[in-house]
């Protein structure tokens, strides 16, 4: 019973490290953007070279209740102004998902949101 408990202990401070190592490949810069959801913000991160987007609740805000479909509506909200799609979320870690995105070949979604990035984090859309 000992080797099982252990087992599981380990295979979770595993997943836990793995997560963490992932949000580490972000950088470490302040959010890209700030989506806002009637009540709910979020921050955005762009991957620095993967189409994947990292979402966290705003750290003024808890909630119990964000799933990968709520994660997935707060990115497409953040590229439905220049076309791109946001694919299925997955949770990092409490509080933390990744979604994977699309955008078509003339759009350049780091480009423009370092570009924009000052009226991004204070919660304007992006646009072209």
């Amino acid at each position: 019973m000992k080797k099982v408990i252990l087992a599981a202990l380990m295979a979770s401070t595993l997943t836990a490290c793995a997560g963490t190592g992932r949000m580490l490949s972000y950088g470490t810069e302040l959010s890209d953007a700030v989506v806002r959801m009637g009540p709910a913000a979020f921050s955005v991160y762009i991957h620095p070279s993967e189409n994947t987007l990292m979402l966290q609740r705003r750290i003024s805000q808890t909630s119990n209740s964000d799933g990968p479909q709520l994660i997935k509506i707060a990115a497409q909200t953040f590229l439905d102004p220049v076309g791109c799609m946001a694919g299925p979320a997955s949770m990092l870690s409490a509080g933390t998902w990744e979604t994977s995105f699309t955008c078509p070949s003339d759009i350049d979604i780091r480009a423009l949101a370092q570009q924009q990035r000052a009226s991004l984090q204070g919660g304007a859309p992006i646009h072209r």
